[in-house]
């Protein structure tokens, strides 16, 4: 029984393998401890994006722009209504999403617009 189960991990490694995508882990020292993934327009998403028009790759300044445009932006943010429990706010935005693993895409809408 362990020699069928050696053999069917193989079969199985072999063929996750052979299917997978070229992503790419990217780090952004300044901003985040965690590696991201940014996902290449030839990537077979398995998600719609609505309006979107073409796909492409999104470099390392414009993750590195759109990252610092998030904590900009989430500073100003309404947090009175948030849902943590016992009224939490976020008191360091940078500190907190430091914790997550990012997922990168890049596409053009309609009005050709660039979304990252």
């Amino acid at each position: 029984m362990g020699k069928r189960n050696y053999i069917l991990a193989i079969c199985l490694f072999f063929g996750i393998t052979g299917y997978s995508q070229d992503i790419k882990l990217i780090k952004v020292d300044s901003l985040y401890s965690e590696c991201g993934v940014v996902f290449p327009a030839s990537f077979d998403l398995s998600i719609e994006l609505e309006n979107s028009k073409t796909r492409f790759t999104p470099s390392i300044e414009q993750i590195t722009l759109a990252e610092q445009i998030l904590l900009k932006e989430f500073k100003s943010l309404d947090h009175s209504n948030s849902n943590f429990p016992n009224g939490y706010q976020i008191q360091d935005a940078r500190k907190y999403f430091d914790k997550f693993i990012r997922q990168y895409i890049g596409y053009e809408d309609h009005r050709e617009i660039k979304i990252f």
